[in-house]
Formats: C-alpha cells, structure tokens, sequence
C-alpha cells in the first residue's frame, strides 16, 4: 500500500518538490513490491506492481517536464510488455492498415516491378496483404518497389514500426520466459 499512499500524497501536496519527492517514493515501493512478489512465486501480484510502477513512472515523468512518449507508446501496444494480446492486435492492425496503402499503390502505379520481364501477377487484396506483412516484417521478399516518394515515406514508415513491434514482440517472449 504504500505506492499508492505516496501517489495519493503526492497529488495532494502543497510543493513541487513534496510531489516531486512522494511520486519517487511511490516508484520506489512499487518496485520492492514487484520483486518481493517474484520471489515468493505470487507472479500475477508481481505484474499487478510492475504496471503500477510504470503508471507511476509516467506520472513521475510529467512532473519533471518531460513527455514520456515512448512509456506511452509502450503502453498502448503492449501494456508494458504484458499483454500479447495487445501487441498481437496492433501488428494485425499494422498489417492491415499497410496492405490497404499498397494496393492503392498498385493501383496507381506507385509500385512497380523490380525486375524487367514478367513480374508476378498482382493478386487484388492478397498480394498488398503479402506486401505488408513481408516489409512490417522486414524481410524484403516482394517483386515490386515503390516508385513515388509517397509510396517510398510509406514503406519506411512500415519498416520502422515493424522494427518497434518486433522488439515489443521479443521483450514480451523474454518477459514470458522470465516469469515461468
């Protein structure tokens, strides 16, 4: 209880430094609590403190001035890296988002054959899906390259946010693999 004690003397302190001081101090408590849960086994009390700290953590940040962008970016696909489900969602979401951009590329003639010759047959709705999920993840196994400038801001955009869900995806796993 004592996390949220200082979260809740913290919000109604008089001083920035008194705030300042309660919200370190709740950061501090939520994180011996996360690991005195690990180590008697309670897991799901130990991840219940671990989000509390991160909350906390945010909160801490805006106090100083700061804009904790990645903590909520981090947050809003992953929970922190706890929740699979989270993450799995976002990247069939990036997918899908990404497949509808390149067929409307193709249609515009915004992608076109890397190779001279005959390329293989764009399938309608298939091959964007393919196209997407080869550049989110990465892998770089199409026929076809984009020929716009827009086209081309898309595809790097597509690789960086596949780069962040891949890494999201491997802390999640490592997180998975630490607490069993």
């Amino acid at each position: 209880n004592a996390g949220r004690l200082a979260e809740r003397a913290a919000q109604s302190a008089t001083t920035d430094s008194a705030k300042h001081d309660l919200q370190h101090f709740a950061i501090r408590s939520y994180s011996r609590s996360n690991h005195c849960f690990a180590e008697v086994g309670e897991l799901e009390w130990s991840e219940a403190e671990y989000l509390n700290e991160r909350n906390a953590r945010v909160t801490w940040a805006k106090m100083q001035g700061k804009h904790p962008w990645a903590q909520l970016a981090w947050k809003a696909t992953s929970n922190y890296g706890t929740s699979f489900t989270r993450w799995g969602v976002w990247v069939l979401g990036t997918i899908g988002l990404f497949s509808l951009f390149y067929e409307l590329f193709f249609r515009l003639h915004w992608l076109k054959p890397m190779e001279p010759g005959t390329p293989a047959a764009w399938i309608p709705v298939w091959s964007g899906l393919y196209y997407s999920v080869n550049v989110t993840a990465a892998l770089g196994l199409v026929d076809y390259e984009p020929s716009n400038v827009i086209s081309q801001g898309i595809v790097i955009i597509n690789v960086l946010i596949g780069y962040i869900l891949l890494g999201i995806g491997i802390g999640i796993i490592g997180r998975m693999i630490k607490s069993r």
